[in-house]
């Protein structure tokens, strides 16, 4: 069933990318709001077609998509009413971050930090910066959020990698993959806010085939545990 339901969402991505510049507004939103109930219903049911769960890691990652999903109806709200854009903004974000903040402590839970964590972090901090000088972005009044944002994020895919070399299950590959592709979606994400480029088409679908993709790879890894 799960395996299943997981190739549905993947359809149901697949046709939501693709057509995506064609919806209105608000097709555009019932679509979101489809797709991120998939990757929470794909993490429910991995967990249920278990015999032996890990009921302390499907709570962490279960909680972090659902303020994944409850972000996804903020940030497609702003289009719906683009007169409380600012507001639905920051709530949406607020809810990616308040899951971030969960998958941090999970991380913290389940292992202790090693040292390839924080050079891993260096690494991919000293990236980003780089990106957004040569894209000269500026975050205005939203820099300090969006700082915060990004150590959280890159914490995440530290940890993830640092799981991957130290243990090498199946699990963590795919659930890094994803939290990878969701870092991917952020930052082409910075760019369609902050950097307000002239042809977005691509980049939406990009950033949309990336973020439902990781989230998605992260829901399926509760079935591999």
């Amino acid at each position: 069933m799960p395996i299943f339901y997981f190739v549905f969402s993947c359809l149901c991505l697949g046709y939501f990318v693709i057509m995506e510049s064609h919806f209105s507004k608000r097709q555009r939103f019932f679509y979101k709001i489809i797709n991120s109930f998939n990757f929470c219903m794909v993490a429910l049911l991995s967990y249920l077609a278990l015999e032996a769960p890990n009921k302390e890691t499907f709570s962490y990652i279960m909680i972090a998509l659902v303020l994944g999903a409850i972000g996804d109806v903020f940030l497609g709200l702003q289009h719906v009413y683009p007169q409380q854009r600012t507001k639905f903004f920051i709530f949406g974000f607020l809810s990616f971050l308040g899951g971030h903040i969960v998958y941090l402590l999970y991380f913290f839970h389940i292992q202790p930090v090693t040292i390839i964590v924080p050079i891993i972090m260096s690494v991919l901090i000293s990236l980003a910066y780089l990106g957004l000088k040569l894209l000269k972005i500026r975050f205005g009044k939203y820099t300090i959020l969006i700082f915060v944002y990004l150590i959280l994020i890159t914490f995440i895919v530290s940890s993830a990698l640092a799981r991957v070399v130290t243990e090498r299950k199946i699990d963590h590959v795919i659930f890094f993959l994803g939290i990878l592709l969701f870092f991917g979606s952020d930052c082409l994400l910075s760019i369609l806010y902050f950097d307000k480029p002239q042809n977005t088409r691509i980049l939406k679908f990009i950033n949309s085939s990336l973020y439902f993709s990781g989230q998605l790879l992260i829901a399926f890894s509760i079935y591999f545990q």
